[in-house]
């Protein structure tokens, strides 16, 4: 059995919470980048720069050899600003949040008595987190939102993502919530693998409304998990 015991942050966890935040989160950059790159649209709109280039020089004075490197340079810079924007959508995720709720964790999670913050510890060490805050819900259910939910690469398989979901799970029991709900990315595959072992199914999927997120089709899914029907 893992050597790790969870149990509710405090300050002195500050600055290692916030770093394993921006670092989990760091990781799905490059799988999103292999995401985008293998997209139907990727490969149209790099065939398009192609063939734009090519017949927007056909008749110029240039030779074929520059016409063509015109052609690559231009399909390079494409596939760098595909590599820029995969990137901002989780860095500047990141940002926004270290400078939001991950800044005063104190007061928007231990001050709030219908949510909390927990650590993961091992060996005196921070090694996982996980948040809980009340959800505002359209539908009028009583919903708890779980979220901040990271594990350090070196303590993953051994139970603890799981073990930090039913801390939440149990909070939202004793706190009277109806349901869990949580927010993930469509290349958190093992995010999404965990919840599902659990329990939760998948009830939405969006595209945030932004230019940059519709254009590398970029997906939110919502998961939720009813309380009561576990109990």
């Amino acid at each position: 059995m893992a050597d790790y015991h969870i149990r509710v942050y405090k300050d002195t966890d500050h600055m290692t919470v916030r770093k394993l935040f921006a670092n989990g989160l760091a990781e799905n950059i490059s799988p999103f980048r292999k995401y985008v790159l293998t997209l139907p649209r990727t490969k149209l709109l790099l065939l398009w720069v192609h063939i734009a280039i090519l017949m927007a020089f056909q008749r110029s004075y240039i030779s074929a050899l520059q016409t063509t490197l015109c052609a690559a340079g231009a399909c390079c810079g494409t596939l760098s600003f595909v590599w820029w924007g995969a990137n901002y959508v989780y860095s500047s995720y990141i940002q926004r949040n270290l400078k939001e709720d991950m800044l005063d964790i104190q007061k928007s999670y231990i001050q709030n008595r219908r949510a909390c913050f927990w650590v993961a510890e091992s060996n005196g060490k921070v090694v996982g987190m996980v948040a809980a805050r009340p959800y505002i819900a359209s539908d009028g259910e009583n919903k708890v939102e779980l979220l901040r939910l990271s594990v350090s690469k070196e303590h993953r398989g051994q139970g603890m993502g799981k073990a930090l979901c039913r801390t939440v799970i149990n909070f939202g029991r004793q706190e009277g919530y109806e349901s869990v709900v949580l927010e993930t990315t469509m290349v958190q595959y093992a995010g999404q693998k965990l919840y599902e072992s659990m329990g939760f199914t998948l009830i939405n999927s969006f595209i945030p409304p932004f230019f940059i997120y519709r254009l590398l089709h970029f997906y939110v899914l919502t998961y939720r998990y009813n309380i009561h029907t576990h109990n």
